[in-house]
């Protein structure tokens, strides 16, 4: 193992003084070189400014915190065209620009909390001699910067920070399917210093910004600028869409010579839609505007002594007739062409059932300590027959006993079961239930809501619409639901 050096960089600095303080052990050193390099513009400069010290911290001495007292020089920069004419004298590799502690402690440091998390580091930390905390540990590894290798295939397209107020490019690996990088704007200039620093993409992946391209032109002019194939698609979408906005197309008529094909399912005839009413509230409230239309009382009047809003009154005097909606229409399910099948095969007498789902709805209202009620929705998803039971506690047995009296319940026999992945459903009562009545148990994906939506779905449309979000408990409202 090589030992490191008492002063962190010999070419840089002399020690001069050590002093020994009550906490720390204070090293004061000086620099050596007699002319340094301006950082903006790149000119040896040696004329001496002024001086200050810096007092980052270093590696600590058999546990001793050790704090470098650094006298530091600020030079002047001769060159006519600089924009800096005072620069700081910089430590390249040893100690970063407005850094409290030393590259090498930084490494360490970040070996510690690299090895564990941040309170325990910074525990062993304090027994070493670090002077740190465990949220300055976080935020060193927040800093931390890794090497990315430039990738020959990038995808360039904005990301919104704050959707309609701030935006970024995102720069994305197509190749390794990983994001590299986000810039800050959506303009050209960020991309193109990004592209000059990183030489060596082959494919440019992009939209159809103008910004983007003219970045890829001047930076990377080499590379092959393509466009993605989700703009493509979209923008194919959009003028597929205005065609058919601005044309009027005519659908010819069908040929009697084509051989007429018998339709696998009969779909029924959708219902006639009936001529939409105001509802007796808003026919009241039309009329009762009305009376006041020729008072001479302003709108906020009129509002205020009928107690609604005031573009509401504005719109009622508008109107020449009492406002009606039209009456809703059922949401066409993927289910409906084939209910006529079904209907037939249940005359038959094909009474089996595919599968159940099953989900708990709590009725704890707006405080979810102490026992109160659950609800056990069970669904079936090719027939849509459910099935709400109440259970007075939320264990095992009461889930069994739920079931079973939901099997006798039920007009078809149950072959499957699927549910989430709750204690009250994963335990060794509910699947040696349904292994001794041969039913198929089956739960769905951990963090996955979209597994149970049939029954999910049930819950708010039938379980809430009728009970609610209040909170029932005992035994009188156990029987009551």
């Amino acid at each position: 193992m090589a030992s490191e050096p008492l002063c962190p960089d010999p070419s840089l600095w002399r020690l001069s003084l050590i002093t020994l303080h009550r906490d720390r052990v204070a090293l004061h050193l000086r620099p050596v070189r007699n002319a340094v390099t301006c950082p903006a513009c790149g000119t040896t400069s040696s004329r001496v400014h002024s001086r200050y010290r810096r007092r980052p911290r270093d590696l600590p001495w058999s546990s001793w915190p050790v704090q470098l007292v650094i006298h530091t020089r600020k030079f002047f920069c001769h060159h006519d065209q600089c924009s800096r004419r005072i620069f700081t004298e910089p430590f390249p590799g040893v100690l970063a620009r407005y850094s409290r502690q030393t590259e090498r402690l930084r490494r360490a440091l970040l070996e510690l909390a690299h090895a564990s998390n941040g309170e325990s580091a910074a525990r062993v930390s304090r027994l070493l001699g670090y002077v740190t905390s465990p949220d300055s540990l976080i935020s060193l590894q927040w800093q931390e910067q890794f090497p990315v290798p430039t990738p020959q295939a990038l995808g360039v397209d904005e990301f919104a920070l704050r959707r309609g107020c701030t935006y970024g490019t995102i720069l994305v690996d197509l190749e390794n399917h990983q994001p590299v990088d986000i810039l800050e704007g959506k303009q050209a200039e960020p991309l193109t210093q990004w592209l000059r620093e990183h030489q060596g993409v082959e494919i440019l992946a992009r939209d159809r910004a103008e910004a983007y391209a003219l970045a890829g032109r001047t930076a990377a002019p080499n590379a092959l600028q393509v466009a993605d194939r989700f703009h493509l698609v979209h923008n194919v979408g959009d003028a597929l869409k205005e065609l058919f906005r601005s044309r009027r197309w005519e659908i010819p008529p069908a040929s009697t010579a084509a051989t007429p094909v018998k339709p696998a399912v009969t779909i029924e005839a959708t219902p006639p839609v009936k001529e939409p009413r105001p509802t007796p509230r808003k026919q009241a409230l039309w009329e009762a505007v009305q009376l006041q239309k020729d008072t001479g009382q302003s709108n906020s009047a009129i509002a205020r002594e009928l107690g609604v809003n005031r573009k509401t009154i504005g719109k009622y005097l508008a109107a020449e007739r009492p406002p009606a909606c039209a009456p809703r229409v059922g949401r066409r399910t993927k289910l409906a062409p084939y209910i006529p099948y079904l209907r037939q095969r249940w005359a038959e007498g094909c009474h089996n059932s595919s599968k159940l789902y099953a989900d708990l709805v709590a009725h704890c209202g707006h405080r979810a300590e102490g026992a109160f009620l659950h609800t056990l929705v069970l669904t079936d998803v090719a027939t849509g027959w459910t099935e709400c039971l109440p259970l007075l506690f939320r264990t095992q047995e009461a889930v069994v006993q739920a079931l079973g009296r939901a099997r006798q319940l039920l007009p078809m026999g149950l072959l499957g079961l699927d549910t989430d992945n709750g204690s009250e459903f994963l335990n060794a009562e509910l699947i040696g239930y349904c292994a001794r009545e041969r039913i198929t148990f089956t739960r769905g994906r951990a963090y996955k809501k979209h597994d149970q939506c049939f029954v999910e779905q049930k819950n708010s449309s039938i379980v809430r619409h009728l009970v609610g979000y209040n909170r029932f408990e005992g035994e009188a409202a156990y029987r009551v639901e």
